[in-house]
């Protein structure tokens, strides 16, 4: 409420209450949201629903179910709303920079800059988990042997409480070293926290563990 009377001017009521001229506060908006889609990966549905000009190449990753209009089923003369005529004039996607999110600092080291300490490897598409876990056995069954590797499993898991309405969090890890088992840890993340989360604080805290071992 600012009090004044109804024929006081839009302009001078907005610099009394210090409120941004529309104009801007729309500008201010669409440049904010337009920061936000700039970092979309292009395998992202919202992305792949854009003009092409949003993304460097006109490929989509996962293309939407019905195609977009085209030029020639657009219907001539057809009129524009206020708020499409108000966002053709402020903002353009040549006039963002595409942001990749998941890009590495400069200074963060990768498994690419230790080859010979760290290696990350997955599980193949479509392959079968009898298979994967004979082929884990058998080469768990080689480094046991080795005095100079350390065996580190971690896990997350979550469980519900009571009726079923409260669910628990936690993590736990477990390491060996030639065949034997020299360290445990859990350790519980609360009702709020995801299995997610688990995961990775189980994923974490196991490099730890090593790290510190091996030291």
């Amino acid at each position: 409420m600012a009090g004044a009377f109804r024929t006081t001017p839009t302009h001078a009521l907005e610099i009394d209450m210090a409120v941004p001229p529309i104009e801007l506060t729309m500008e201010m908006t669409a440049e904010g949201y337009a920061n936000r889609l700039h970092r979309l990966r292009h395998t992202n549905p919202v992305i792949d629903r854009l003009p092409d000009e949003w993304r460097h190449s006109s490929q989509t990753g996962n293309p939407p179910p019905l195609p977009p209009r085209t030029k020639a089923q657009v219907k001539k003369g057809t009129k524009l709303t206020q708020l499409e005529r108000t966002a053709r004039l402020m903002y353009q996607p040549e006039m963002g920079e595409k942001i990749d999110p998941f890009f590495m600092l400069p200074w963060q080291r990768t498994a690419k800059d230790r080859p010979q300490r760290l290696s990350i490897s997955g599980v193949p598409k479509g392959c079968k988990k009898a298979e994967e876990a004979k082929k884990h056995n058998e080469k768990v069954e080689k480094l046991v042997r080795d005095n100079a590797h350390l065996l580190v499993y971690s896990d997350g898991s979550m469980r519900e409480e009571g009726d079923g309405t409260r669910r628990s969090t936690g993590w736990g890890i477990v390491r060996y070293h030639l065949g034997t088992e020299v360290f445990v840890d859990k350790g519980r993340l609360g009702h709020n926290a995801k299995v997610y989360d688990a995961e990775l604080t189980g994923i974490a805290r196991a490099v730890e563990a090593a790290k510190e071992y091996a030291d």
